[in-house]
């Protein structure tokens, strides 16, 4: 009986092979035709959206930029022209929906000399670019053969003359006793796009100057003194034999202000090691003390401020 059972499951096994692979066979065809059918569904969405997306109400071109609203006192219309023209070859031709384009767009700004963050750059349909941006912005006002300029607190000029004005000064700057920096080591006149160097080929010197020019006229000392210069010439020296203050403010009469280093050195690279020892805030509350009883510092030869109390001298004490 088992040898007869074993003869019957043998004739069963070709049969039931071949139904098996006719079945494969049969699932192996379908499986084909929906690969096939599913492959040209792909390549006709793919033709489908890129006729619907190459259309020309998608393209972009440099006027499709959105800029923000600048800051007073930059000049909007010129600046936004400088930024069409940076990045118009990037955006001529493309479409809204190009992979990549906000991150070439972005890479773009980041490289233009007058911007000093870009925050984002996004797309709006149909054929629109939001920018979102940080300008750089004027903080001191810098004396350099005869003639000022601007700087940012890191020392660029900023161009505001005609015909390059990208920046307009502000109404207090533009009066001819207006408090200037100066740096008796500069190296010739103020470079486009880059920061202005001294003969040691570094710029912090007025990188510091501007950030304090900056605090001194946020705090309204420029209303209550008549400040003339800022010197930085000396801004990352070693102290010499005379114990020469780094920072020295001069009135239009002639008195010095012994400043000393500023805060701002820990805020400009290379400097950060050379940390005042007293801070703006104290020195200028120093100074606020002597002006209440010297206003406008009159009848003194200088005041320095460098140390854990004020030292000053009378004009009379420098007579013989």
């Amino acid at each position: 009986m088992a040898k007869n059972g074993s003869r019957k499951k043998a004739s069963r096994s070709p049969e039931f092979l071949r139904k098996l692979r006719k079945l494969g066979m049969r699932w192996l065809v379908r499986a084909a035709v929906a690969a096939l059918l599913l492959l040209a569904l792909v390549v006709g969405a793919r033709k489908a959206w890129a006729s619907l997306t190459g259309g020309p109400e998608f393209k972009l071109s440099a006027a499709t930029i959105s800029l923000p609203d600048c800051h007073p006192i930059v000049q909007a219309p010129a600046m936004a022209a400088e930024l069409r023209r940076q990045v118009g070859p990037v955006l001529q031709g493309a479409s809204i929906f190009e992979p990549g384009l906000c991150g070439r767009v972005e890479q773009q700004l980041r490289a233009n000399p007058w911007v000093l963050q870009v925050r984002s750059v996004r797309r709006q349909l149909p054929n629109q670019l939001q920018i979102d941006l940080v300008f750089r912005v004027p903080a001191g006002l810098v004396q350099y053969s005869g003639r000022t300029y601007m700087v940012d607190a890191n020392g660029w000029y900023l161009p505001d003359g005609p015909g390059d004005g990208l920046y307009r000064r502000p109404p207090a700057w533009q009066l001819s006793d207006a408090p200037v920096i100066v740096c008796s080591s500069l190296r010739g006149l103020p470079p486009r796009g880059r920061p202005w160097i001294n003969a040691s080929d570094r710029g912090d010197a007025l990188a510091v100057g501007a950030r304090l020019y900056s605090f001194l006229e946020r705090n309204g000392l420029f209303q209550e003194l008549a400040v003339r210069t800022i010197d930085v010439s000396r801004v990352g020296a070693k102290p010499g034999a005379a114990n020469e203050p780094e920072i020295v403010l001069t009135t239009r009469d002639g008195v010095q202000v012994k400043w000393g280093r500023s805060d701002a050195y820990t805020l400009v690279a290379g400097l950060q090691d050379l940390k005042p020892l007293y801070s703006d805030e104290r020195k200028l509350a120093m100074l606020r003390t002597k002006l209440a009883e010297y206003p406008e510092l009159q009848g003194l030869r200088y005041i320095d401020l460098r140390f854990d109390r004020i030292f000053y001298r009378p004009v009379q004490a420098a007579l013989p």
